[in-house]
């Protein structure tokens, strides 16, 4: 991370990825900056969700973005999750 630490980042974000499911990282990153009204490096919010996913059980799915949790993210996808028919078939 930054020398430069952000208090309640790792709160912000959370909010931001329970309020907004499927938000995507770039979407994230602007989010923040319009909520704290700073600028934040890609490392720290990329040190931030990998704190998330272990500790709150942020939930991410390549091409989908972030959820709260599983169970979110099967709730709110449309459609199937491209290539997961495919992996059935070989199995």
């Amino acid at each position: 991370m930054s020398r430069k630490v952000v208090p309640g980042l790792s709160e912000l974000v959370y909010c931001l990825i329970c309020n907004n499911p499927g938000a995507l990282k770039h979407d994230l990153h602007r989010m923040v900056h319009e909520h704290l009204h700073t600028r934040i490096t890609e490392s720290d919010l990329s040190d931030v969700i990998s704190f998330l996913k272990l500790h709150r059980g942020v939930f991410v799915m390549r091409g989908y973005g972030y959820f709260k949790d599983e169970e979110t993210f099967n709730h709110n996808r449309f459609g199937e999750i491209p290539g997961k028919e495919i992996r059935k078939q070989w199995r």
